[in-house]
């Protein structure tokens, strides 16, 4: 059997926070996603980190609009 190629967990954010940068006109958006650190992808999860700094930007990601967003390009990606 072939193993299924590991995912570059820093490649595709970088993707992702650049398309969606071209999705959105908000600044607090793109500073949230910029602000999101990739940690690791398990199975079909991007797992995301934020420093203590910046982790009050994590909420606006789960809001269901920018999370949909990130969900639909994640997918388009892989």
């Amino acid at each position: 059997m072939s193993e299924t190629p590991r995912i570059d967990a820093n490649a595709l954010w970088q993707y992702v926070v650049q398309r969606i940068k071209q999705q959105v006109s908000l600044p607090h958006v793109w500073r949230a996603v910029e602000a999101a650190r990739p940690i690791v992808v398990e199975g079909d999860d991007l797992i995301l980190g934020y420093g203590t700094e910046t982790a009050h930007q994590a909420g606006l990601l789960s809001d269901n609009r920018y999370r949909v967003m990130i969900e639909q390009t994640l997918q388009a990606a892989t």
